[in-house]
């Protein structure tokens, strides 16, 4: 009884001298500001009078410093002083914990405890607390890489911006404005743009966006939520996020007019927003007359892709359990680069998306455009269905996260036919009793898979959300056949010579599209080679070809492997085939199991008898010469020696083989190939032409036909040509391309006239022009810079033509644009007087006309003056 009563004593006697601490404390900190305040009054006046000879006093510097930042920070021959004396201040505050802990360790050291105690209750320690932890979640730039957490206590919240450079992914027509607004923008700090939710904001505002509520789109739920949900955190999962805009394209959903925006602001006159969308579905209305209050209450449906969406109700964040403290730890195990996530149907959104969406992008693939992809498709879709293939380390997080939702999941693979060959492994490795059915953008160099798919040989000229609205409507399930390769050592061979580069194993032990062995791999081997050595000079497509073109070409003269029939035994189902190799002295020999071979050709020809297909259960055995496999890209093909289900191969020299284009140096061995499994893909077949446009005219000439037929007017519309490719370098930036093109003249056209009329009108303005610059094409195409304008310029297809408008692809204040492949491009144009003014414009041209023409000559001979002395004109 005794110690116990002697410790509650002496707690209580420390809880006293606690108090009286922070007392003592609190009056001292008092002191100090106070000291510390009026030292930076007579150094900020001091400092005032050297720098701009302006006597201020020091109450009214004081309060300027303190209530307005934004002054601060517009006089730039103040912010290294200020900077200074809050760095000063800083270290002499008592909001400097660990200074001033040594401090009093060094005068009191039985006091340590008394210190840390009265330190934690300080009110000024706690409101600096309060700030950092305001600021610092919003200020992580987390780009592709939202998935992961960093170390401490920062956690990924469920209406997080994700924050990337204002100018990735963006085009010149979006908004570019800070969200905060004119009146609360600081004006320092970087520009960015959100993935998620389009919305722009300087670096420094970030934390005002905080304040402000000023959230993202909730894009999961807690485990909290997850038993007893209530009312505003459903509706905050299920309503729509409306975002303003000072600057956006397209039309209303509620008038179908166009969203009038201006460029400059003249006087006192303000920046006023002009629209608000839903960052979910996409739905945009003119803020003053056309927006309802009641939409802020109403349920998001998602819009034209709410089949595909995975809404936030079904992506679940797991309970962080503890470790408990006496299990041992494992340092290794302990450290979780990311969060439990786990995708489940509930019963908060009753309409689910038939057929959710898991969509991996490399960003390393296709130059640019991966990265680019990632970006649109977290602003399309929902960001936590996209992932980062490479900042993942695999594919294996976002599987395992959808393994529940496997019955109804469609894959998005935006890649090579290597990526789709890293996802198929992980689903073998995580023994899935089904696989969901895949498609495929093709962001690769050869791409042979995706052509064989028909989804292309290259993904450049289609907006993302057609492509969304393909994979809903125009594909169909088949199979594609998989093969194991097994691969033994050959014990009857002995080496005399053992190559540094010699392997025991292959690559990959499952084939999808082919497996190579000779002089074909030899190449592949080198271009291998020539890669890892210099990383940066083979980063693109084009330099990819080039490289592999040359390298070939040097094979095609040395002739490496002319005597590969003297080192291989082969058989087919059983079959000796080596004579008929040793017959045709092939230097190669292809095991083919898709269409396409090397970047779009046909190896085993087009003919109707023993037509190859991808789930046959057979694989197609083809034999070339380095003569022959040249000649592949100009429409040859090669020997074909069978057609089976199960191959043996025998080798007694190290061969290169390439397995789906991952070569190696196989020593002798003894391969085995066979089938291993069919897995699902989605096939794209054209049968109905899809567009968002249809929709959007189907909704307009259905209710409010008479409407706008009856306020459509005649508009003067100048019509202005660019070249193939200045169109491949700026079609994501309007405002460049259009400074690339050329103006034609200017036609009489209704702004709901459909497009095949206008083209009547546009041809005849071709024909007639007696000063054109260059003999035009027939084929030419228009350019839509307003439906997809968050993507970038697209061409409008021939068949489409009949069901958009001239106000569906254009803005009707300024220019209706066609792309014509017989326009020479600006670094074409060598001589300044192809491009001189141009004779009197027809009649049917106005006064205003003639002003468009000089600012466009003038705009034009500036490109071609400063395109003649650099080799390069992306200005």
């Amino acid at each position: 009884m005794d110690g116990s009563s002697r410790a509650g004593s002496q707690e209580i006697v420390c809880d006293e001298f606690t108090k009286k601490l922070v007392a003592a404390i609190t009056t001292w900190h008092d002191i100090h500001s106070s000291l510390l305040q009026l030292s930076i009054e007579r150094s900020s006046n001091d400092s005032n009078e050297e720098h701009e000879n302006v006597s201020v006093s020091s109450e009214s510097s004081w309060s300027s410093a303190s209530d307005s930042e934004s002054d601060e920070d517009s006089a730039t021959g103040r912010d290294s002083t200020n900077n200074h004396l809050s760095a000063s201040a800083a270290r002499f505050s008592i909001s400097n914990p660990d200074l001033t802990n040594c401090q009093i360790k060094q005068m009191f050291p039985e006091m340590a405890d008394h210190w840390r105690k009265a330190l934690a209750k300080s009110p000024v320690v706690r409101r600096t607390a309060a700030d950092q932890e305001t600021s610092n979640p919003v200020n992580k730039h987390r780009s592709s890489r939202y998935w992961i957490e960093d170390e401490g206590d920062y956690h990924i919240l469920p209406s997080e911006h994700v924050w990337l450079p204002s100018s990735t992914g963006s085009s010149a027509s979006a908004d570019s404005e800070c969200y905060v607004g004119e009146k609360d923008c600081r004006r320092s700090g970087e520009k960015r743009r959100c993935a998620a939710c389009h919305i722009v904001a300087h670096t420094n505002c970030f934390s005002l966006l905080a304040k402000l509520n000023l959230n993202c789109k909730t894009t999961f739920r807690d485990y909290a939520t997850k038993k007893t949900p209530s009312k505003e955190s459903t509706d905050g999962l299920t309503a729509h996020h409306w975002v303003h805009k000072w600057r956006h394209e397209g039309r209303c959903n509620t008038c179908a007019k166009s969203f009038q925006q201006k460029m400059f602001f003249q006087g006192k006159e303000k920046k006023e927003t002009i629209a608000v969308t839903c960052s979910w579905c996409k739905e945009s209305y003119h803020l003053k007359n056309c927006f309802a209050r009641d939409k802020l209450e109403e349920r998001c449906n998602r819009g034209a892709l709410k089949e595909m969406i995975v809404p936030p109700t079904w992506i679940l964040r797991l309970a962080n359990r503890k470790r408990s403290s006496r299990t041992p730890s494992h340092p290794r195990k302990h450290k979780k680069s990311h969060r439990q996530f786990v995708v489940k149907p509930t019963d908060l959104w009753s309409s689910g998306p038939s057929q959710p969406l898991l969509v991996f992008v490399n960003p390393k693939s296709g130059g640019n455009k991966g990265s680019k992809a990632l970006h649109t498709l977290c602003w399309l879709l929902n960001p936590r269905q996209v992932f980062d293939i490479t900042s993942l380390k695999g594919p294996k997080f976002g599987l395992e996260m959808f393994r529940k939702v496997v019955t109804q999941l469609r894959i998005l693979v935006c890649g090579g036919d290597g990526t789709v060959g890293w996802v198929l492994s992980t689903l073998d490795n995580l023994n899935w009793p089904a696989y969901p059915p895949m498609a495929i953008m093709p962001l690769g160099t050869g791409n042979d898979l995706a052509r064989c798919m028909g989804w292309g040989g290259v993904f450049s000229d289609e907006p993302i959300s057609q492509l969304m609205q393909a994979i809903l409507h125009e594909t169909i399930v088949t199979h594609l056949d998989r093969w194991r390769i097994d691969v033994e050592p050959n014990t009857s061979c002995n080496l005399e010579e053992e190559d540094d580069g010699m392997q025991s194993a292959l690559p990959l032990t499952v084939m999808t599209n082919y497996f190579s062995i000779g002089a074909d791999a030899h190449v592949a081997l080198q271009f291998h080679h020539s890669r890892s050595a210099n990383p940066q000079m083979l980063n693109s497509r084009l330099k990819n070809r080039i490289a592999y073109g040359g390298l070939g070409t040097i094979d095609l003269f040395k002739r490496s492997w002319k005597d590969l029939c003297e080192y291989i035994t082969l058989e087919c189902d059983g079959v000796d085939v080596t004579p008929r190799i040793k017959e045709l002295k092939l230097h190669c020999i292809l095991f083919h199991n898709i269409t396409y071979y090397a970047g779009g050709t046909i190896p085993w020809g087009e003919s109707s008898d023993n037509k190859p297909s991808c789930c046959d259960g057979k694989v197609e055995v083809l034999g070339f010469t380095t003569a022959t496999l040249a000649a592949l890209q100009m429409g040859g093909k090669g020997e074909r020696i069978a057609q089976c289900s199960r191959v043996r191969v025998i080798t007694n020299k190290a061969i290169p083989m390439q397995v789906d284009g991952e070569p190696c140096l196989l020593a002798p061995s003894i391969i085995t190939l066979g089938f291993h499994s069919k897995v699902p893909m989605l096939k794209r077949e054209k049968k109905t032409p899809c567009t968002p446009n249809l929709m959007r005219r189907g909704t307009r000439y259905g209710q409010k036909d008479s409407q706008v037929q009856s306020t459509s007017l005649i508009i003067q519309l100048p019509v202005i040509v660019v070249g193939r490719a200045d169109y491949d370098n700026y079609k994501d930036c309007f405002e460049r391309l259009k400074d690339t093109a050329y103006e034609i003249g200017i036609v009489n056209v209704e702004s709901e006239a459909e497009l095949d009329s206008a083209r009547v009108l546009i041809q005849r303005l071709l024909v007639e022009h007696n000063s054109l610059p260059y003999e035009p094409d027939k084929n030419w195409r228009f350019l839509d810079y307003v439906s997809n304008a968050e993507e970038g310029t697209f061409r409008v297809s021939r068949q489409q033509e009949h069901v958009q408008s001239v106000s569906d692809v254009c803005n009707t204040d300024e220019c209706l644009l066609i792309l014509d492949h017989a326009f020479p491009s600006i670094t074409d144009r060598e001589a300044v007087e192809l491009f001189q003014p141009q004779q009197p414009i027809p009649s049917t041209s106005t006064s205003a006309a003639p002003r468009y023409h000089n600012s466009r000559r003038i705009s034009e001979t500036l490109r071609i003056v400063l395109s003649s002395d650099a080799q390069e004109t992306h200005l």
